[in-house]
């Protein structure tokens, strides 16, 4: 996913994502667009929903991927 497509997603949201309830992210250390989103979304969500937790996985080698819990 692209960066330009989670600033769509984050930024025109009018629901503020309130029914995610966890975030995963399996993804290698340098990938820059997770630690962009780490650095400048991270704080968003958890301002407009408390009770959502992330999670970082390294994916070294793996399938990178991100996963939404309700």
């Amino acid at each position: 996913m692209s960066v330009h497509r989670i600033n769509k997603i984050l930024l025109c949201s009018k629901v503020e994502l309130k029914s995610i309830g966890k975030v995963e992210f399996y993804a290698r250390a340098s990938n820059r667009v997770v630690s962009d989103f780490r650095a400048f979304f991270l704080p968003m969500l958890k301002y407009h929903n408390f009770s959502v937790e992330f999670a970082f996985h390294p994916a070294d080698g793996k399938e990178e991927k991100v996963v939404l819990w309700p």
